[in-house]
């Protein structure tokens, strides 16, 4: 039997004995899942309707999709999927609503969503799961195969939200409530108000928001508003700074997952999606580092899910997240703002000295306090209309000796400096980039490895650190 037809069959007879109904909201797959669902007889008695709204203008005009959705998420995101499913069951009453969002291609695709990435969802009154589908290795990824995928996963992740919700990530929905259309004095005023509903760390903010108009409007006036966004960034990583500090509740305890480290507690408690901390002593490089199966969003996100154009440093959805365990090569991205923070230090790491200054990073993931020395600082070029492309931000989780080898020389013979460190396909490594700022949207990064057992700063012959004449340069050089 076809699969999708066998999955199709045993959702709807598992929907009819729960006595629950379901509607579908399509984007990309286009009324095919509708389509699937209603080719079994006796469908009508739990599917409701469908919709395929392809187009943005039809997203908002069918099912009332905020623009704000559409403009800072982008229609193929968690949020979009999140809020077309929850639009989709509130509309038609009923029990469950799913949708599905994404990129088919042949155009449309980005280096953060490449066409095959799709996200589906599926939300009752008030929960919601988020599955997100990346192009599959080895495969053409064309249009029929893509929306097949599609299709398949969101009847099967319908399913198991109804009968196997414990092998889920299942969260509230009030955490995309702001990504619906509201009245706009209640937004405002929801959002500069302590409001029912608040997390602890909203509610602080927003008092401190208050007071800061109410004694100093007069300083404020003065202000530009990139210095207010700095201000701003600044205050809630102080935040998460004294949350990391702050000696963990017996509540806070409780709720922590099984293998986290304490010291964790309250940053969870702020934001599941904390992954760890990276420190490099005597820099600005003192941060939380985020982790989500969106890659873009803390691009323009800060720790509290409040829009922030420095964002935050945040670990590459591919790399593994497990007690004692690391990917091959760890990325970790965040931005270079003239202000200064997340990771403009970074840059500073193309001068050997600096470099003899800062050595070591201490990156502690929830389960691990692990430190790295540093080996190399190169600059590559990410777009291919300008030229050769070096493609690190793909070397993730290699077992294989010789590609990782091929890694090692690759940022060795791009390095600013040479430096005497043995590096070797029996290492785990650390890769952490930031922009250029250069027209040409090159990207700086620094590569370390994990330090071995005995190992420290002073292991190492630091001094030997010199300029490397002939490392290679992106094409604009």
């Amino acid at each position: 039997m076809d699969p999708l037809k066998h999955a199709a069959e045993e959702l709807l007879s598992l929907l009819q004995e729960k006595k629950m109904t379901v509607s579908a909201a399509e984007a990309s797959s286009g009324g095919a899942l509708s389509q699937a669902l209603t080719a079994i007889p006796g469908s009508s008695a739990v599917f409701s309707a469908g919709i395929a709204c392809y187009s943005d203008e039809s997203k908002r005009k069918l099912l009332n999709v905020s623009k704000k959705v559409l403009r800072k998420r982008g229609a193929v995101s968690e949020e979009a999927a999140a809020v077309m499913a929850h639009l989709i069951r509130k509309q038609t009453g009923t029990s469950l609503g799913v949708s599905i969002t994404g990129i088919e291609g042949p155009g449309g695709g980005s280096e953060l969503k490449p066409v095959g990435t799709v996200f589906i969802a599926v939300a009752d009154e008030k929960r919601v799961v988020i599955q997100k589908l990346c192009p599959e290795d080895g495969s053409e990824n064309g249009r029929a195969d893509i929306r097949k995928r599609s299709v398949t996963a969101a009847i099967r992740l319908c399913r198991d939200f109804v009968a196997a919700p414990d092998t889920l990530r299942i969260l509230p929905f009030r955490r995309y409530r702001k990504y619906l259309t509201r009245n706009p004095i209640t937004a405002v005023l929801k959002y500069f108000l302590p409001w029912p509903g608040d997390r602890a760390s909203d509610i602080f903010f927003k008092l401190l928001l208050i007071a800061a108009v109410g004694t100093g409007i007069w300083a404020f006036s003065e202000m530009t508003e990139t210095t207010i966004t700095d201000y701003r960034s600044a205050q809630v990583l102080e935040q998460a700074v004294t949350a990391r500090e702050t000696e963990p509740t017996e509540e806070s305890l409780s709720a922590l997952p099984e293998g986290y480290l304490s010291r964790f507690a309250a940053l969870y408690e702020m934001n599941p999606d904390i992954a760890g901390w990276v420190t490099i002593p005597d820099t600005n490089v003192n941060l939380p580092v985020m982790q989500c199966e969106d890659n873009a969003f803390y691009l323009n996100h800060d720790i509290n899910g409040e829009h922030d154009i420095n964002g935050l440093p945040f670990m590459d959805f591919r790399n593994k997240l497990e007690p004692g365990v690391f990917s091959t090569n760890t990325l970790i991205y965040g931005h270079n703002m003239t202000s200064g923070m997340i990771f403009r230090d970074l840059v500073y790491y193309k001068d050997p000295e600096y470099f003899k200054a800062h050595p070591i990073v201490t990156f502690d993931t929830v389960y691990d306090e692990t430190q790295w020395i540093v080996f190399s600082c190169f600059e590559a070029n990410t777009e291919s209309r300008i030229g050769e492309v070096f493609q690190y931000f793909n070397f993730v989780n290699s077992k294989d000796p010789e590609r990782i080898e091929w890694y090692i020389d690759e940022v060795r013979s791009r390095s600013y400096f040479d430096v005497d460190i043995d590096v070797s396909a029996e290492d785990t490594f650390l890769t952490m980039q930031t922009c250029a700022n250069d027209m040409y949207e090159t990207k700086v990064c620094i590569v370390a490895r994990k330090l071995r057992d005995g190992e420290s700063a002073d292991s190492f012959d630091l001094d030997s650190a010199a300029i490397n004449p002939d490392r290679v340069r992106p094409v604009r050089y």
